[in-house]
This record gives structure tokens, sequence and C-alpha cells, in this order.
């Protein structure tokens, strides 16, 4: 066999190896009992994305603490957007429970002496929305993250006893095998460039291990809630203590809500505001989405240029 020759050929090495190249699912390919190890490669990394698991989000958790600033007697129905109206909330600071602040008694006409009576519908504007609310981020771990790493290929380089001196000049006697064996010199690191004697190649091989994986996923992360609200009831009575209770409405911080008196002008003795509470909406889940990729560490890279396979 041939030293290397070429503008770089003192940096490969002087003779051949043994190169022989097989399956990456067959690890058990050794060298004949004749020849020594010298080198385990692989070629053609397999390294698909990252698999990720589900971003998902649970309900929206938040708070209401906060009543209405508007509410108001109509003298007119709420379809009439002219009725007169009179101030019907609680008193400074009101947390929602019985008051008779603003009541009014039965009949009370507005103005008084007309024939128009005071309370015929109640008017409410929307309550505070939701404050301190957000979706806890759950994950579906179906398919859970991986990372797979493989090999295409497996190579062996095997050496021989070499003799320098039996061949002549510039030349070197190894040990022969038939193919799929390739009598290759070798160089540490990757280079794209063979000795102009040594040109099947250049093949570059890796450790198992060499390689950088920068594979991940994006966070999984939630969006505002959609669809959540502030809910409460407002409850109307015909006395001052809260005992004698008839029909009210519910409130929210969706919109306005105007409830109609049956029968009109009749007293409301009283009013309170209960069952505040918040109503989770949907948050719409983000990431979870592979990045990033393995890379070869040509750092630990070996090249081999093979001489052409003889003929027999």
């Amino acid at each position: 066999m041939p030293f290397p020759e070429g503008p770089d050929a003192l940096l490969w090495s002087r003779w051949p190896d043994l190169l022989l190249p097989a399956s990456a699912k067959d690890p058990e390919q050794s060298c004949p009992a004749d020849l020594t190890l010298q080198f385990v490669g692989f070629s053609e990394l397999i390294a698909p994305p990252a698999s990720c698991d589900i971003c998902e989000c649970e309900q929206s958790e938040g708070t209401c603490t906060d009543l209405p600033t508007d509410i108001q007697l109509r003298a007119g129905s709420c379809n009439d957007p002219n009725a007169a109206a009179l101030p019907f909330g609680g008193p400074s600071g009101w947390d929602g429970s019985c008051t008779s602040v603003n009541g009014i008694a039965v009949g009370a006409t507005c103005p008084e002496g007309s024939a128009t009576l005071c309370a015929q519908s109640v008017a409410v504007g929307p309550l505070p929305g939701p404050t301190s609310e957000a979706c806890a981020v759950t994950t579906q771990t179906v398919p859970a993250f991986w990372k797979d790493t493989g090999w295409k290929q497996r190579w062996i380089a095997c050496r021989g006893n070499v003799d320098e001196l039996r061949c002549g000049d510039g030349k070197a006697c190894a040990p022969d095998r038939p193919l799929p064996f390739l009598q290759c010199v070798w160089r540490t690191g990757k280079h794209m460039q063979c000795p102009t004697n040594y040109q099947d190649g250049p093949h570059v091989l890796y450790p198992e291990l060499a390689v950088n994986d920068g594979r991940e996923c994006t966070k999984c992360e939630c969006g505002p809630p959609v669809g959540s609200a502030c809910l409460a009831t407002i409850r109307f009575y015909d006395d001052a203590s809260c005992m004698s209770e008839f029909p009210g409405d519910t409130l929210a911080s969706y919109g306005d809500q105007c409830s109609n008196i049956y029968p009109a002008g009749r007293a409301i003795g009283a009013k309170a505001i209960t069952d505040l509470h918040y109503v989770g909406g949907a948050c719409l889940a983000s990431g979870g989405e592979p990045i990033g990729e393995a890379t070869l560490d040509d750092a630990q890279a070996v090249t081999f240029c093979c001489y052409p396979p003889f003929d027999s």
C-alpha cells in the first residue's frame, strides 16, 4: 500500500488501517482474530426533533370583590329609556349586606303628587370585572418529552502488522482482507480533502456520543382568560329588615342589568347583593414546540480516506 501523497500527506497516518462499514444495528461486528481494533466510529446521525409534552391550560382562577357603583330606581319599565331615575345604591362602603338606605314606600310617585309610580324597575350597572386572574399551566404527557439519537452506520478500523521494508520505497506491506474491508489512512478532525492517492472518501466518523444536543421544547404558557366574569344576585325586600323577599335578578360584569318590579309601585324597603363569585374562563395554551437541533461535535471527528478497492 502506498504512503499518502499530496500537500497534507504528512498529516495523515503513514500506513492504512482496514476499515469495515457495518450497520449500526450490528454492534457485535468486530475485527478478525489476527487484527487489532483501533477505532469504532459512526456516521449519518439520526436525531429527529424533540417530542414535546402537549401544553394545556386549566380553567382560570380569579377574584371578585367590588359591587356596582350605579344602582337606580326607575319610574318606568326597563324598555323606557326616558324614565325618571332616583339613586338606589347602598351606603358608602357598602359590602352588599342588607340595607334600607334609599328604600321607597308603597305607591310612591315620581315626581311626588304625579300619577307616575317610582318603583317600576331597578337598573344596575355592571359588576366590576375580575382581578388577579390567570390560568395554571398543565401538560399532557402523551407523548412525554424525549430526544432520540441514533446512527445509520457503524464502522470499525482494524490494524495488523505492517512491514515498511518488503514492498519498496513509498510503500508498506499491510494485511489484506476482501471487500467490504477498505484500506484507509486517517486523520483526526473533520477534513473534506483526501490525499491524492486515497480518493475513496472522505469518510468522517464520530464516537457514538460526539453529539451536541440542543433540542428542547418551548415553554408552556397560558394566554389571558376569555369568558371569565363576576356574578352576583341582587335581592329586594318589602320590609326594611330583609325578611320579606320578592324576586330579584342576577348581576354580571358582562354589562348592565335592569329588573322590572311587579307589581309596579310596590314598597322596596331594603335590598342586598349576595353570592358575589368568580366564574372561570378559558386560556389559550401556547408552547410545547420543538426547537433546536442535534449537531455533530467535529472536534471529536476522525476522517478516513480509502484506497480504491482492488479488482480482485
